[in-house]
């Protein structure tokens, strides 16, 4: 992009202060991206696609680029029954309704045979952050939402009908949130340096929402000061964080479930290598989480590892109670 570090206000300090513990997942994405963003100041800022039309050819583009990274690099197959995860103009009637959430339809159990659609605004010097970030590579919302598209499709699908839905998105985050440094560090931003900033810029807004949910929840933060928060410390727009912040508010608990999903998901896989050794597979293990992800982790390592130690645990603390 770049996106600039902001300058920490006075309130930011209060705001800061009432935070327990700044966890190191926070601090490593401050200055991974702080390292990055220095080793890569002399070069110029990415442009916006010139209009929403070219938004969607560079859209067509890069997600058949990204489609045919994962299979060059053996990361996670693509089998041609999938469909694709494009752009599309903002209809005038989704308009009033783009601050209730993502304006993705990422089709269903029943419509299996579209493609996955992000419906975008026209491209513009003063886009919310997200859009930002996609009108400069698209590539930095295929590895999130695409993911999820291809997630969701994928399980839609599975041969046992309780796998097609998911109930809880802690492993579904999981994987969405994973899959955007995974393929920052297999390869796929070597062509764009200013994209690999913007990862670590997520990354930082993850481990920022942890704090927000809390505070949140607790009391500790209002409406506003979460929303200042996200203004400070991302940096972004405050239309963005107005949204980020009413969410967490309706959903306590879901802003900390793309770290909870990451960690668990790495685990796994840590796992899983020092269990089979030469024998692992990563598009194997991937593949596997993918089909499965709208299972919790937990069941996820019983069935894959054999360790049902989470299970275990659970059932203790409930016969406990």
């Amino acid at each position: 992009m770049p996106l600039r570090n902001s300058t920490f206000s006075a309130q930011s300090h209060h705001r800061q202060s009432r935070c327990a513990v700044w966890p190191r997942r926070l601090q490593r994405a401050v200055v991974s991206e702080t390292l990055v963003t220095n080793r890569y100041r002399n070069l110029a800022a990415d442009q916006l696609s010139p209009n929403v039309e070219e938004q969607v050819a560079r859209q067509a583009r890069q997600e058949q680029q990204v489609r045919d990274f994962y299979e060059s690099e053996n990361l996670l197959s693509q089998p041609n029954s999938l469909r694709h995860y494009l752009v599309g103009a903002l209809p005038n009637y989704v308009k009033p309704l783009r601050w209730l959430g993502v304006t993705d339809d990422l089709t269903s159990e029943q419509r299996l045979d579209m493609d996955g659609i992000s419906y975008s605004p026209d491209p513009s010097p003063n886009l919310p952050y997200f859009y930002a970030a996609n009108a400069r590579d698209p590539r930095l919302g295929i590895v999130h939402e695409g993911a999820h598209y291809q997630q969701l499709a994928l399980s839609s699908a599975h041969e046992n009908p309780l796998r097609r839905r998911y109930y809880d998105s802690a492993a579904n985050e999981g994987v969405g949130f994973y899959n955007e440094e995974m393929m920052m560090l297999a390869g796929l931003f070597t062509d764009a340096p200013h994209s690999e900033e913007v990862i670590h810029n997520f990354n930082r807004l993850r481990s920022l929402r942890v704090i927000a949910d809390v505070n949140l929840a607790t009391g500790d933060f209002s409406l506003r000061d979460a929303t200042q928060f996200f203004v400070d410390l991302v940096p972004m727009d405050r239309e963005t964080a107005l949204g980020e912040t009413a969410m967490y508010v309706a959903t306590p608990g879901l802003a900390m479930s793309y770290h909870v999903g990451k960690v668990l998901l790495m685990r796994m896989m840590t796992d899983a290598i020092n269990q089979q050794k030469q024998r692992f597979s990563i598009r194997e293990f991937h593949d596997f989480v993918w089909l499965n992800g709208n299972v919790p982790f937990s069941l996820q390592r019983w069935e894959l590892l054999g360790d049902r130690s989470d299970i275990d645990i659970i059932d203790s603390t409930g016969s406990a109670l």
